[in-house]
Order: C-alpha cells, then structure tokens, then sequence
C-alpha cells in the first residue's frame, strides 16, 4: 500500500475503535456487574450539595424535590450554596431554612468550584453528594447510589442522568441519543470500577476523597480521575436515576459542549502535571473514552481528504458516504424545526456538533485561560413541579 492508502486506513481504525472498538473491547473483557454489598440497613450520613447562580425558575422545584427524597432525615444534610446570585433566588432558598435546608449565599460571583472548596470542609456528611439545580432526583436516588460505599474500594458513584427533551428539536434528540451511548459506555467501565466521568446532575463521593479543586476543571470530571487514579474504585450505577431538561438550542449545546472539552483537557494537563496522582489501567480508559475523541476530528479530516485523493471504487465509495453523512448534517442543521429532517438528520448533525466543538474546545483549551465559572444554559432552566 502507498502512504495515502497507510495513513487513510489508520485514521479509519482510530475513527472507528473511538466509537465501536472501544465499548467492543470492553463488553467481550468486562465481568458480570458487581452485586453492591449488603449494607447491613446502615445508611451513611449524606451531605446533598447543590451549587446555585440565578436559578429563581427552578431553585424551588429542586429544593421541594430534594426534601421529598426517600433518605432518613437525620441523615440528610442539604446545602445550598449561591455563588454571587442577583435574582431572587437566595430568597426562595431562604424560606425552607425553617426546614433544615442550609443556604450559604456568597456575594460575589467566584466560581462553583471556590464555592466548594469554601463550602465543602464544614459538610457533616460522610459521603457528599452533588447535584445541578435543575437536576431533579428519583425518590430512591440517594439509596441506590449510598449502597455501593458499603464497599471501601468504592470512591465514587456516578448516578444516571435521563434528559426531558424538546420534541422536533434535532439537538434535544442527538444529546439524548448521546447519552444513552454515554451510559453504555459508563455501565461497562463501572463493571470494572474505572467509570471516566461523573455527571454534575447527580454522583457521589467519600468525603475523604473530595481533593480541592482547582478553579478551571469540572468537579465532576476532575473527582472522577482523581479517584479512580488514587486507586479506589468508580462505579455507575443506573437506577441511581436523575432527570434534567435537554438542552433547546443549538447555539447553547454547541458552546456548553465547547466549555466541557476545554476544561475536561484542562483537567487532564492539571493531574498529568501535578503529579499527584498516579496513572495506571485508568490511563487506557481515559485515552479510549475521552483522549481519542477529543483528537478525532484530525482523523476524520484526513480521512476526508486521504479518500478524495487515492483512486478506485473502496475509496470513492468511503468518500461518496462521508460526502453523505456530512451533507446529511448540514440539513440537520439547517431544518432543525422541520419534523422529517429532524428525524433523518439528527444523528449526523449531533456527531459533527460535537466534534467541532472538540475542536474549538482543544484550541481553547491549548491557547486561551480556560473560565473559572460556567454558564447554564437558559434553555435547560425550564421550571418543573416538584414530585
């Protein structure tokens, strides 16, 4: 074979072992989900944080549903910490103090994570449980994921987010088909303990575990890595269940992803540089599930070309069907109201969102200092009734 052909077939297996290799791999190696210990009716006190900024649409719905969970009171510690908010939310959280709610209210806006570095140390609770405003928590969530600390190789667990998305919109419809593979992905990895990243909607993890943040990673993603790189185990458990609205636009999705990539890298160089933890198996899980597909468009762009320029029916075929996906994307993108396209394209659409935001995320990342706050997006503060 000639170089093109070499580099054209190589960018091929990368593309596809991020997306198929991998979770091949890892459900023909991974044994049988662990059943989690009996706790011996032993509950662990649990310290529920929730981190706010302007959240008055949903702040009241998230508390009521928190106090509604299926957890012994005595045992459930509720934080709610504003970080500088200007609306009214401080007041809403400030009528359930009467009910055991704690609000820590900041007045300057600092960033979540000095937030929880502040706020963290005085948690009565043995086992910190964080969770977004607009997260709202099955009854039993806080059991399901308690139970796996029976277990003391057990650091973290990471819950299962469900997304409520708009009807007709192709990026509510490719963020939920993105995170059922997610999910896939995480059950596997959970099987043997390494589950990458946590989501901010709901995880959990031991109080002892929960290292200070610096102010520019997602806490979510850096205690993921961190415990799992300090040996113990990160598990995910699916009936640990938490809903949140899918995200309503395209603009909000494709800068909420831009943010994620950029500060998850951040964290990466953080830990490597650090050198306070250290990086074995988890490495490989890392690199398979996130390294890779962070640096994919590079392959996929050379795939592109590679084909356009070698001869013969194998590669005018790869290019004709890349030519395909990609014109299917652009009417994704072009047609996100209209029902049919959205039906057709959506998935197109969602894969190429994604990956040039990757690409402006490593860009950001690499050249400019990542934000030390985040943003929500409006479209996923929609309010809801509490159960």
């Amino acid at each position: 074979m000639s170089v093109l052909e070499w580099v054209f077939w190589i960018s091929l297996a990368i593309a596809g072992y991020a997306y198929m290799g991998y979770p091949l791999l890892l459900a023909l190696t991974c044994r049988r989900e662990r059943t989690p210990p009996s706790n011996d009716g032993r509950l662990p006190a649990v310290t529920l944080f929730v981190p706010v900024r302007n959240e008055e649409r949903v702040i009241r719905a998230k508390i009521e549903n928190s106090l509604a969970l299926d957890y012994p009171r005595d045992r459930l510690e509720i934080i709610v910490a504003s970080d500088g908010s200007t609306d009214r939310t401080t007041v809403i959280v400030g009528e359930y103090v009467t009910r055991g709610v704690i609000l820590d209210a900041q007045p300057r806006w600092e960033g979540k994570n000095r937030v929880l570095n502040r706020v963290l140390p005085r948690a009565r609770g043995e086992v910190l449980v964080f969770s977004d405003a607009n997260a709202m928590l099955r009854p039993d969530a806080l059991r399901q994921l308690t139970r796996h600390f029976a277990d003391p190789a057990v650091g973290l667990v990471a819950g299962h987010l469900k997304y409520i998305r708009a009807k007709g919109n192709s990026t509510a419809r490719g963020e939920a088909l993105y995170f059922i593979y997610e999910r896939l992905l995480k059950r596997l990895e959970g099987r043997r303990g390494a589950v990458v990243n946590a989501n901010g909607a709901l995880y959990a993890v031991r109080k002892a575990l929960a290292s200070p943040l610096p102010p520019e990673v997602p806490n979510d993603f850096f205690h993921a890595l961190y415990v799992g790189a300090r040996g113990h185990r990160v598990v995910f458990e699916p009936q640990a269940i938490v809903e949140e609205q899918a995200t309503g636009s395209l603009r909000e999705e494709f800068h909420r992803r831009v943010r994620i990539v950029s500060r998850s890298l951040r964290t990466v160089l953080f830990l490597v540089s650090s050198g306070e933890v250290r990086w074995g198996p988890q490495s490989f899980y890392l690199i398979s599930h996130k390294v890779i597909r962070w640096a994919l468009p590079f392959p996929l762009l050379v795939m592109l070309l590679t084909s356009a320029l070698l001869p013969g029916p194998v590669y005018r075929t790869a290019l004709l069907a890349q030519l395909v996906f990609y014109g299917l994307a652009v009417l994704g993108a072009l047609g996100q109201r209209q029902r049919i396209l959205s039906r057709v394209c959506f998935v197109p659409f969602y894969f190429c969102l994604v990956n040039l935001a990757a690409v402006v995320g490593v860009v950001r990342c690499l050249v400019w200092r990542a934000p030390t706050v985040w943003k929500s997006a409006p479209s996923t503060r929609i309010a809801s009734g509490a159960p």
